[in-house]
């Protein structure tokens, strides 16, 4: 999940595994404060990362957990910057050490490239056959 923030933590973009994460699509994101989806036990740790981020630095892969729709997330890597040169935007990112499904599963017999994350070519055909069987004949 890819999110921008403004210096007062708003989300003014989202994109990628927000239903995943959070049980929204990115448009249920959009508009709300960053730290409102926090877990209420890492609050402090990110407001803090924000912060020292703010001043100089990166934030580079802390474990942290959201607080969505279907209620915690599973541990998420969290990263990010600020660019001053675009009025001080926050640009963070936050994956999942075990890749989800769109409605939040584990996947099953999926394989992925160790390095990259990409779904191997036969996983990436099994997937695109099943997604297409369910739009064509749903």
């Amino acid at each position: 999940m890819l999110v921008e923030l403004d210096p007062s933590r708003r989300v003014l973009f989202a994109v990628g595994a927000t239903k995943a994460i959070l049980g929204v699509g990115p448009e249920g994101v959009i508009g709300r404060n960053f730290m409102d989806m926090v877990s209420p036990k890492d609050r402090v740790l990110v407001d803090q990362l924000l912060f020292m981020t703010s001043k100089k630095g990166r934030i580079d892969n802390v474990t942290i957990r959201m607080q969505g729709e279907k209620g915690l997330s599973a541990p998420l890597a969290f990263a990010g910057y600020v660019m001053p040169d675009l009025k001080d935007h926050f640009f963070l990112a936050l994956r999942t050490q075990a890749h989800l499904d769109e409605k939040g599963n584990t996947e099953e017999g999926v394989e992925r490239d160790k390095s990259t994350g990409l779904l191997s070519g036969d996983s990436f055909s099994e997937m695109a056959v099943k997604k297409l069987d369910r739009k064509l004949f749903a």
